[in-house]
């Protein structure tokens, strides 16, 4: 299993592996007020800047990137589908998901809450995205659903998933001779004209010189603010667990398009991945123990709150934003997931019934898993505890015994019965907790912040008449709005797909509006 680890450590090498050259100066611009010269800025070489720099140069127009990183890619390394619609593999597969179909469940779903047209336009261009990545050169291995019930929509990059796209995108812009890639030089501000119109971008360099960017328009994506976490604690409420893969994404990009006058929307929605807790004290640091964490996320365990009381269908494993949503409503916004040892067994050597994405496979075995449950417990990790009886558990859990159980009372009770009474679970898995009991604290992680700058449907960041900034865009998870409030595992592949999209959409109305001719979509 790949680590985080191994990850940043591969991604190191790409940004190493060709330095960008010095950035040359415009001969055309005085230096007391511009450094540089450019069509269009990107800030941000993660998946939707990498697509907004090659569509924007494809189209004509000469870009710089900024990364703030020694290494392009963001959280897009850790990312492993992206969504698409009426795509070419979904029609080679005989799976004939229409861009109509998925628009209205998920607005449905989603209350109509979201960002309609956004959303729209976002679906009715994944395809052609689809095709003009495999045209970059980006290999999907196939197309699945990430929950029972969900579209197929998730079409999985084939090797190292995110890292082979980031990769691929980011080598194909350093071999473009009208892209300039400036890593460890991050974005600082937006710069105006005199009439307060977007008209560049002031940088600082590498070795901490200042560069003043001239810019015809500029595509902000940064990835959101999910390390910022007295931000997220301020529009959430809690900061819950912290971002599970942290990149120093502070909400600089948000706060540019702040500056420029948009508005903002969706601060408090965080794309939910609860764990059982991974600080793990396994041999292996390098290796991220995403199998002990998704021991808790289990249909045929029972969750608690801190109260002992059962709160939820423990099916929502299945959907990971709906039990963060499950998990975040409870006190101190934790609880507790609770298995016997013929279920650790049934996890170690049938695999896990619920799966961590392509990481976790479900229903893959996983050897060693019982082993490290036991480690943890024999270690005194205070997220993972066992007795042989009710009473003691409840102890070591800090939960209330009386509670405790009459809850798994009522619980197999209601296994006897083959009816949840409660809370509804089909009955496939309900099973009755006896002998040797386990149980893990879960920790509410999140993957992403959602809440950014609302946005038009071409990504221009709108002010607070909802009127459209000009010569800026904000596209990826600096965007807010786009889902109302809550992920929706049902358009599997959704973040990632959008970061792709709305870079490509954005670099696209970008070369219209400066007079560009438009990138080839097909």
């Amino acid at each position: 299993m790949r680590s985080i680890q191994n990850i940043l450590s591969v991604a190191l090498c790409i940004g190493l592996a060709s330095v960008a050259g010095e950035i040359p100066a415009s001969a055309q611009t005085a230096p007391q007020e511009f450094t540089h010269e450019a069509d269009v800025v990107v800030i941000g070489a993660g998946p939707a800047g990498l697509c907004a720099t090659l569509t924007a140069s494809q189209g004509g127009a000469k870009v710089i990137l900024l990364e703030k990183n020694a290494f392009p890619g963001g959280t897009g390394l850790f990312g492993e589908g992206i969504f698409a619609a009426e795509s070419s593999m979904q029609i080679r597969e005989a799976y004939f998901l229409t861009k109509d179909e998925a628009f209205r469940r998920e607005m449905s779903e989603d209350n109509w809450r979201g960002n309609a047209p956004l959303l729209r336009a976002f679906i009715n261009e994944s395809n052609t995205t689809f095709d003009w990545l495999e045209q970059q050169g980006v290999v999907f291995e196939k197309v699945a659903a990430l929950s029972p019930g969900g579209f197929r929509s998730w079409h999985l990059i084939a090797g190292h998933h995110g890292e082979e796209l980031i990769r691929t995108l980011y080598f194909k812009a350093k071999a473009d001779p009208k892209v300039t890639i400036l890593l460890e030089t991050p974005g600082k501000e937006l710069i105006f004209d005199q009439d307060h119109h977007v008209a560049g971008v002031l940088a600082q360099g590498k070795n901490g010189e200042t560069l003043r960017i001239r810019a015809k328009a500029v595509i902000i994506a940064t990835g959101g603010f999910g390390d910022n976490l007295q931000q997220v604690a301020k529009y959430a409420g809690d900061a819950q667990g912290g971002m599970l893969t942290p990149l120093g994404k502070m909400g600089f990009g948000i706060r540019m398009a702040e500056s420029a006058g948009a508005v903002t929307e969706g601060m408090g929605t965080l794309q939910f991945f609860p764990l059982g807790s991974i600080r793990a004290k396994i041999e292996d640091t390098n290796t991220l123990p995403l199998p002990i964490g998704a021991v808790a996320g289990q249909p045929f365990n029972i969750f608690v709150n801190t109260h002992g009381e059962r709160f939820t269908d423990e099916m929502l494993s299945f959907d990971f934003s709906k039990l963060g949503n499950a998990i975040s409503r409870q006190y101190g916004k934790t609880a507790w997931s609770i298995f016997d040892r013929s279920l650790l067994d049934r996890y170690t050597n049938k695999g896990p019934e619920a799966g961590v994405g392509v990481l976790v496979p479900a229903l893959s075995p996983i050897p060693p898993l019982t082993q490290w449950v036991e480690d943890q417990v024999k270690a005194g990790n205070p997220d993972y505890v066992s007795a042989d009886s009710v009473q003691e558990l409840a102890e070591k859990m800090h939960v209330p015994a009386a509670q405790l159980k009459s809850t798994l009372e009522q619980f197999n009770h209601f296994v006897d019965t083959n009816y949840d009474a409660d809370f509804l679970k089909e009955r496939k898995y309900l099973h009755k907790m006896e002998g040797k009991l386990y149980a893990v604290r879960f920790v509410n992680y999140y993957l992403n912040t959602l809440g950014g700058a609302r946005v038009n449907a071409h990504l221009q960041p709108l002010n607070a008449q909802d009127d459209p900034i000009p010569h800026l865009y904000v596209t990826g998870n600096d965007v807010g709005g786009l889902y109302g409030d809550t992920y929706p595992l049902g358009l599997s592949g959704g973040t990632y797909g959008f970061a792709v999209n709305s870079g490509r959409m954005a670099a696209n109305h970008a070369l219209l509006q400066i007079g560009i001719a438009a990138a080839p979509t097909k």
